[in-house]
C-alpha cells in the first residue's frame, strides 16, 4: 500500500491521484492528512509537501493542488531528459522535484479552456492557442510520460513496490455526418442538389447525382460494408448524428427506413453512440432527445457520445451532456490539429472546474481526425502517418487508448480520398 500524506486534502489532490494510482499505475495508495507512526515493511509513504518538511520521500508541491479558484496564469515550461514538463521545483531541493499532480490536474481539468483565449469561426478552442502548442509538445503525451516517470521514482525508493507495465488499446471510431451523399435524402433535397450544381457549373457532380440516384454507381458515401471488413477484430465505434435538418446537421431524417435499418445493422455488430447536433448546443435539451431516438431504434440505452464538429465548451458541454444521461465522451482533441489536447491517452474523469467537482462522466481523448491531417494540416497522406507512428509509438511506451475519427464519406475512393483510404488500412495491419 501506498501512503500519500499532505496536509490538506482537497478535491483536486484526490482527483489527481485517483488519475495517477487508480488508471495509470494501477496501484493500491491511500491519501492522509494525518502523520504515521509504526509504518510496517509493505507500507510506503510519500510526502506531498514543502521541502522543509523534515522527512524522506518528499513530493515537490507547487500549491496548485490546494487552490479553490480559477486564476489567470500559464505555468512555465522546462525540460528535464530532454523533455518538457510543468511544475517542476526551481531549488531542485526535494526527493521527487515535479509536481506531479499539479501536473496531472492542470491538464486533465482543461483548466486554460476556462481561461480567454483563441477560438475558431464555431467558438472551439484552437490547437494553436493550446500551451501545448505553444510549446512544441502536442504529439507528445505530457501526462502519461511524467506519471510513468514518477513510477520509476517510486521504484528505486520502494523496490518490492508492484507497478505494473502500460496497456496499449486501439480504438479506431466512425462518425456518421452523412450515412448517403445523394441516397434517402427525398425528392426535395435532391431537387435543390441538382440545382445548387447547374447553377454552380458543378456539371461532374451533376452527373454523379443522377447515376446514383439510379444506382449506377453505389452510392460513395455509402462504405460500411467496406469498413465492417476492414476493421475486422478491432474495437469499432460508430457516433450517428440524429439531429433535425439544418445547414450544419444534414444526415438523413431519423424516420428514414434505410437509416434505420442501418443503424440496427451496425448496433448488433458494434458498439454505437450518438453524435449530438450543432444544434443542440443551442438547444441541451435536443441531446436528450437524439439519444432516446437511438435508443429506440438499437433497442437499448446508449451512454456514449461525440459532439458534431467537435463544438465543446467548458463547462456547459459536459453539463449538459451528464443531464442527458450520458457517461462516456469521446469529443477531446482537436479539430484542427493532431496529439493530445489533455496530454494523455488514457480516459479520465472529467472534473468540473468552475464547480470544483470530479464528475462520473468518463473522457476518452483521441488523437487525430482524418479531416484534420488533409483539411486543416494540409498533410498528404504519406506525411499524415508517418505523425501517426509516431504518437502511436509514444501510446505503446506509456500505455492508454490510441483512438482515431474518421468518417464515411472519408472512406471512399473519391473526393481525394483514395491514398488516405489505402494508407490507412496499411496502418491498420501494423504490429
Amino acid at each position: 500500500m501506498l501512503i500519500i500524506y499532505s496536509k490538506k486534502i482537497t478535491p483536486r489532490l484526490t482527483y489527481a491521484a485517483s488519475q495517477i494510482f487508480d488508471r495509470i499505475l494501477n496501484i493500491p495508495y491511500q491519501l492522509t492528512d494525518q502523520l504515521l507512526n509504526n509504518i510496517d515493511s509493505k507500507t510506503f509513504v510519500v510526502y506531498y509537501d514543502t521541502e522543509d518538511i523534515n522527512f524522506a520521500n518528499i513530493i515537490y508541491s507547487s500549491g496548485l493542488c490546494q487552490q479553490t479558484c480559477i486564476e489567470n496564469f500559464i505555468p512555465i515550461v522546462s525540460f528535464h531528459l530532454d523533455h518538457p514538463v510543468y511544475f517542476q521545483n526551481p531549488k531542485k531541493s526535494c526527493d521527487y522535484n515535479i509536481d506531479i499532480f499539479s501536473l496531472v490536474f492542470y491538464f486533465l481539468s482543461r483548466y486554460e479552456e476556462y481561461l480567454p483565449g483563441q477560438r475558431d469561426n464555431h467558438n472551439r478552442f484552437s490547437s494553436a492557442a493550446s500551451i501545448s502548442h505553444v510549446n512544441n509538445h502536442l504529439d507528445f503525451p505530457i501526462v502519461d510520460f511524467w506519471v510513468r516517470h514518477f513510477g520509476e521514482y517510486l521504484l528505486s525508493e520502494f523496490p518490492t513496490l508492484h507497478i505494473p507495465g502500460p496497456k496499449f488499446r486501439f480504438i479506431p471510431t466512425f462518425d456518421i455526418d452523412h450515412a448517403w451523399k445523394y441516397q434517402n435524402k427525398g425528392v426535395l433535397r435532391n431537387l435543390g442538389g441538382f440545382m445548387k450544381n447547374l447553377f454552380n457549373g458543378s456539371f461532374n457532380l451533376l452527373k454523379e447525382r443522377y447515376a446514383v440516384l439510379n444506382n449506377r454507381p453505389a452510392d460513395p458515401y455509402f462504405t460500411f460494408d467496406d469498413i465492417n471488413k476492414t476493421h475486422q477484430g478491432f474495437e469499432l465505434i460508430y457516433f450517428i448524428l440524429l439531429g433535425g435538418y439544418n445547414s450544419l446537421d444534414i444526415n438523413i431524417s431519423v424516420d428514414n427506413k434505410n437509416f434505420i435499418n442501418l443503424i440496427k445493422e451496425l448496433a448488433g455488430q458494434y458498439s454505437v453512440g450518438i453524435h449530438p447536433s450543432y444544434e443542440s448546443n443551442k438547444q441541451p435539451g435536443l441531446i436528450k432527445k437524439e439519444k432516446d431516438s437511438l435508443a429506440a431504434i438499437v433497442n437499448k440505452d446508449t451512454t456514449k457520445s461525440r459532439q458534431h464538429y467537435l463544438k465543446l465548451e467548458f463547462p456547459n458541454t459536459y453539463k449538459n451532456l451528464i443531464d442527458a444521461g450520458m457517461t462516456a465522451d469521446y469529443t477531446m482533441g482537436f479539430a484542427d490539429n493532431i496529439g493530445f489536447r489533455a496530454g494523455t491517452a488514457h480516459q479520465f474523469k472529467w472534473y468540473n472546474l468552475a464547480d470544483e467537482v470530479s464528475t462520473e462522466l468518463i473522457i476518452w481523448p483521441f488523437v487525430a481526425m482524418d479531416v484534420a491531417m488533409r483539411d486543416y494540416q494540409n498533410l498528404s497522406p504519406e506525411d499524415g502517418f508517418l505523425c501517426l507512428r509516431k504518437i502511436k509509438q509514444a501510446v505503446q511506451n506509456t500505455g492508454g487508448n490510441f483512438i482515431l475519427i474518421w468518417h464515411n464519406s472519408s472512406f471512399c475512393m473519391a473526393e481525394g480520398w483514395e491514398e488516405w483510404v489505402l494508407a490507412y488500412k496499411e496502418f491498420l495491419n501494423e504490429e
